[in-house]
Formats: structure tokens, sequence, C-alpha cells
């Protein structure tokens, strides 16, 4: 078996997986091996990175990161499918802890090979990924052989002398994986790293003041180092505030992706931006995996033309984008793009960054003029020539040339033209191509302004022909409704462990959060015309309910993924049972269960009266015992209505109080406490009907003899 080493946090693992992988590999791998479990490495001036694993072997150093992902994992080293959901592919993070590893072991960094290898189950993932990272993207028991298996390692040599020596030098380095309060950038919170390279920063971020809104951001941070020259610093500068500066000049537009805030910190050492971020992917994965679904060729001709007024608004004024590609392009369910990515752009600053940028180069995208990084002419037209090879891209699904070389060698004439390539395609766009992958005089290439004329004139007489299948429907693929069935995904990130319930509207599904690594309780109602129940119950009464012990929380109220959009509400998990089976003679309580139980629901009752809200359904199933402590818990805010509200009739006819059977709306607070112990006449009475009600429970009780 394999030996664990110690580590400041080794015994804190981050969720259920990570200790199901941890003893695999103890007991997979042989005393040759050593495991380094759950830590931190930070360099100076740089962000800490955890490290879920470290595997010493001996030939090599593996950094595992281990994902709880289930369903079907597609992509290639862009972009990654997980249930038809894009992922950022986790790998370039990993890849980054092996080369800040690396630097750690100093000059034996040298002669180790240091490898990176995501982890995923060994049960409900089916792996289908493509690219140079397929092979590093394993199940448990694929990893412990990929890990054992020296021909895979280039260059392998034992490393087994190294070891001790490793393990003293992360020893001096590695922290504490701490999971306390998360990072915060501004009023944002750090939920995900998605990159980290140096002084530059990716993540995903959440609201900060609205820990339950599941509203997702990117942000990006940059670091300054102020200790160096004062030239080498404003240089630094000017390239961090490019990508927003040139978003800023040219503001709001439907195809450009908005900055929502941008800063320096307080204290003078980081800029952070922060945008929207997309839970639809790039027009790289639409173009590249089939599982998005196939784009018709009127919707090609859309995207294009979306692109070109993206394009529009930025040339007008003064800025060059100088990196369209597939990759800086959004697209989300509704095909609309949306252009991002200023990291190259061009602005009338004084300082040009072409060649700062960290970012690597779609070769095939790169206009001719700009091929030489040192020595270059431009303007918007060249942008204009990027925009010529991703409609030539959109409409036959190649490149019309693999380099700027290979473009200037072929004088800009494509082996064929689009509508040699495809059916359907107005010959009039075959000289529009022609006319923006001209390479003799850039400044001769179309405007945007003159592109997007041509294009909304084409889409004006064109057919919607698939462009994998020209005799397919012209309707886009619509994904299967999603299944509830247990241990099924749901929208790429909730498991679904069961049902939880089921009333006369919806029905309540136990699931876990991957991401939260959280487990809810998801309502949905059964037919789509009460769904204005669902946003009715979170908008008007989840800001007036309160954090009390015995009420019921509602977390956050979404809707699935398009096309079936339906709206559902996430409550807090409650394990336990209802009171059904306590009031129909199965099971019994004691006297002095049934006056704590009363007492606690009189003092949700309360409150939530307090508030105007009136719950119009207490019963049996609606009170969950929480256990192991039998503490009681009102649920259910399906038919719940704000005092004076005129909604119509609900609840449970034999709960239901006198006064709401007879009207037509809603009662009145009397009429909840009547529901839960049927003591109208009393609550229509007296002064304090509270304090009449915990008598009478009381009274109950001692009647009892408890």
């Amino acid at each position: 078996m394999a030996h664990i080493v110690k580590t400041p946090s080794s015994g804190g693992s981050v969720g259920p997986f990570e200790p199901i992988v941890l003893e695999r590999l103890r007991t997979g791998l042989s005393d040759e091996y050593q495991v380094l479990p759950n830590f931190q490495l930070k360099d100076k001036g740089h962000d800490a990175l955890e490290f879920d694993f470290v595997v010493l072997a001996p030939h090599a150093i593996y950094v595992l990161e281990a994902k709880e992902w289930y369903g079907r994992l597609t992509g290639d080293d862009q972009e990654w499918l997980l249930n038809d959901k894009p992922r950022k592919p986790p790998l370039w993070l990993v890849n980054q802890k092996c080369k800040v590893l690396k630097t750690q072991l100093g000059a034996l960094g040298q002669h180790v090979y240091v490898c990176p290898l995501l982890v995923l189950p060994d049960q409900g993932m089916h792996n289908l990924l493509g690219g140079s990272w397929a092979p590093h993207a394993r199940s448990i028991t694929g990893a412990l052989s990929f890990i054992q298996d020296p021909k895979r390692i280039p260059k392998a040599s034992d490393i087994t002398g190294y070891h001790d020596t490793i393990l003293q030098t992360l020893q001096g380095a590695w922290g504490k994986r701490i999971r306390g309060p998360r990072r915060r950038v501004g009023g944002y919170e750090i939920v995900e790293t998605i990159y980290v390279d140096g002084p530059f920063g990716e993540y995903i971020a959440r609201r900060a003041l609205m820990p339950e809104d599941p509203s997702r951001f990117r942000v990006r941070t940059w670091r300054i180092d102020r200790d160096q020259p004062a030239d080498v610093v404003k240089k630094r500068e000017a390239l961090i505030r490019r990508p927003t500066e040139a978003v800023a000049k040219i503001g709001r537009h439907p195809n450009l992706l908005p900055v929502l805030q941008f800063e320096l910190s307080e204290d003078g050492t980081e800029f952070f931006e922060v945008t929207e971020w997309s839970e639809y992917g790039t027009l790289h994965g639409y173009l590249t995996h089939p599982e998005r679904g196939q784009l018709t060729l009127r919707e090609r001709l859309e995207i294009a033309a979306g692109v070109a007024a993206a394009l529009e608004a930025v040339h007008a004024h003064g800025v060059v984008h100088r990196n369209l590609c597939p990759e800086s392009v959004l697209v989300d369910f509704a095909r609309q793009p949306r252009l991002t990515d200023f990291d190259r752009a061009y602005l009338d600053s004084g300082f040009t960054v072409f060649t700062d940028s960290a970012r690597a180069r779609n070769e095939p995208y790169v206009p001719p003029e700009l091929e030489n990084t040192t020595d270059y002419d431009f303007d918007t037209h060249s942008d204009m020539y990027s925009f010529g090879v991703l409609l030539f891209r959109l409409l036959t699904e190649k490149v019309p040339f693999a380099s700027p070389k290979d473009a200037r060698e072929r004088n800009g004439r494509p082996t064929a033209l689009p509508s040699e390539l495809r059916p359907g395609v107005d010959p009039k766009i075959d000289a529009l191509v022609l006319e923006l992958l001209r390479v003799d005089d850039f400044h001769e290439r179309p405007t945007a302004t003159k592109a997007i004329a041509m294009l909304r004139d084409t889409l004006g007489m064109t057919t919607a022909h698939a462009a994998r299948d020209e005799s397919s429907s012209s309707q886009p693929r619509v994904p299967a409704a999603p299944s509830f069935e247990p241990g099924t995904i749901v929208d790429g990130v909730y498991r679904v462990d069961g049902k939880a319930g089921a009333g006369s509207f919806s029905k309540v599904y136990k699931v876990f959060h991957l991401d939260h690594q959280k487990t809810y309780a998801m309502k949905l109602v059964d037919d789509e015309q009460n769904d204005d129940l669902v946003v009715r119950e979170f908008n008007d009464l989840k800001q007036r309910l309160p954090a009390h012990p015995n009420i019921g929380q509602i977390v956050w109220m979404t809707r699935l993924a398009p096309p079936h959009a339906r709206p559902y509400v996430l409550y807090e998990f409650i394990e336990g049972e209802t009171l059904e089976a306590y009031c129909d003679g199965k099971k019994r309580l004691a006297g002095s269960d049934i006056r704590r139980i009363g007492l606690q629901i009189l003092s949700a009752l309360e409150v939530l009266h307090s508030r105007d809200v009136i719950h119009r359904d207490i019963k049996p199933a609606n009170i969950m015992l929480e256990l192991p402590s039998h503490t009681a818990k009102l649920i259910d805010f399906n038919v719940a209505a704000l005092a004076g509200t005129k909604t119509g009739r609900a609840g449970t006819r034999r709960y239901m109080a006198p006064d709401v059977r007879k009207a037509l709306g809603v009662g009145d607070h009397h009429s909840s406490q009547f529901q839960h112990l049927r003591l109208h006449q009393r609550c229509n009475k007296r002064p304090s009907e509270f304090e009449q009600a915990r008598f009478e429970i009381v009274r109950i009780g001692q009647a009892t003899g408890d």
C-alpha cells in the first residue's frame, strides 16, 4: 500500500469524493508511492493554489484534481461539455499547479517530470473527451493505471532517490488548505478558480452580500509589482486596463459582454474586472462539438451578422479587437453572439501591447499584416480579415487557410468557395468572403457596415439547411426534458438522490449540488400552468420569511436550463419525517413531545403573522420533525399569502378554519391558528391569542399527566 504523508490539512478533505479517491490511492498503489493529500502552495505575489493530491511515483510526480462529476463529458482542449453544459477545462488550472510545484522544487524541478491528472468517479461518468487533454482525465481506476505506467511519461527516469528531498522542500513551503471565508473582490465572492498564471487569475464569483443568489460572474485579476521601475509599471497598467477601457469606450451593445465593475484594490496592488458569466459557452463549442446541436444556415448567418454588428460598434469608437476567433465569441441559447476578450485590443493611448498578451493566438484567424508581432501595420480592416475566416468557418466547417503565411502564399484565394462547399449558400457571400480575405492591400477590405448589409440582404432570402445534414429540420435540436430519476444529473450540477415528497401541486426532490457540495430540497410544480405559484412563493414570501429554527428556509428560485425553463424553488433540506404517521395512528408521541411541537409551531406562526404572512395550509404533511432532535419545522409555502391579499381559498379542507371555508378570500391570522389548534373561538375572542393558545397546549399536556 502507498504511504500517506501527513500534510497541514491532510485530514480535512473537501466533500465526500476526496476521501474515496484517497483510500483508492492508498490501497491501489504499492509502497514505492507516496501520497500527499490536501494542501496549498503559494508563491510570493501570487494567489495560493489548492492541491487535492500529489503522488510521488518512482518515475514522476503527479498532481491530481478530484472532480465528482456524473453524466456525459465531451470536448477538446478549449471547451468541455458536461451534460451539454459548457465548462472551462479544469486541466488548464491543474497544469498551472504542476508549474508552481516545479518552481517550488527549484533546481530539482528540472530533473523530475510533473504530470497533471483529473480524477473522475468510476461509475456514472461517460468520458468522451478528445484533444491532448483526453489521456489526462481518468476514472479512479484509470488514474491508478495511468500513474503506474512509466511509458506515459516522456523520458521517464528513476526519481526515487529524490523523494526525501522533494518532501523536505514541499514541507517548507506548503500551507493548510483553509476552508474559511472565501476571498472577496469588491462586492463579489470567489467560488471557483478557472485559471491562474503568475499575476493573472480568472475566477467564477457570486455576489458576496447576496449568498442565496445563484447568479455567477466572471472575475479577472491582475497583480501589480510596485517595486519595478515606473515605466515598467505604467506599461503593465496599460496592458491591464486595455480590455476594460476598450469596452467602456464602446458602451453597451447587445453583441458585447458588458463590464460590470473595474477597480484597483485598496492597497493598489491588484486590478480586478467583473463581467457577466456565460453558461452557454463559446462559438468554438458550437462549431466543434456535435453535442451542442446543429446550427442551421440561417443561424450561422445570423451569428455572423451579430459579430459584424459588434465589430461595427468597436470600430466606430476607434478600437481594433485584434483577437477575433471562435473562442472570443460567446453564443447563448437563443444563438445571440457576444464578442469578448479585448486583451489584444488597440486603443490610441500611447501603448501597444500586442506582444504582451499571454493568450495563445488562433493562427488561422491572424491577419497576415499582424503575423510578425514586432513589426506590423494594421487598422480596423485587420479585424475584417479575421471576420472573413470566421464567416468561412461558419458556412463550411473549415478554415480557408492554415496560417497567415498560407494565406499570403495562396494570395487570399481558398481552394473552394462557400457556395461550392455547401448547398444553399448565396454566391454573393462568396464575393464578400474573397473581399474580406484580401492580402494584397488590407485597407481595401470591406467594413463591418458593408458586411452587415450584405448578410442582412442574404438573410432576407435564405432557407435553413443544417450544417452537417442538409436534409435535417430547420429547427435546432431541443434537449430532452430533464429526468428526475435517482442518480440522474439535472442542469449539470444537481444529482437527484430521491423523491422527498409530493403535494397537490408539486413534487419535491432531494438533490445534491455538486458545486456547493450541499443537499437541498428542490420543488417543482406538476403543471406549468401553476408555474406562477413557484415564482410568487419566492418573490412575495422569501424576503419576509425570518431565519427561525422552526421555519424551513427558502434558499433560492431559478429555472431549469432552456428550452424547458421551468421554475423551481430550492429549500434547505431537512433530514427527518412529517407528522403524518403520528396523526394517522401509525406512530405515537409522548405528551411532552406534543406540547413541545405545538409550542414550536406556534412560535413559527407568531413570527410569520408579525410579518403579515399567512401559511394557509397548516397540516401534518407540512410539519417536519428534524432528526435526531425532533425539532418541528413548518414547510411548504405553496399557497401562503400576505394578510389581506385576495387570492381565493386554499389549503386542505379538513384543516380549514370556518371563516376561510365560507369566504372567497384569505382569512386572517386566526385562521392559521385554527388550522393548527382548532381553537377558533378563543382565537377570535381573546386579546392575546398566542398566549391563550400556548396556555391551551400546556393545559392539554397537564391533562395527559405529562
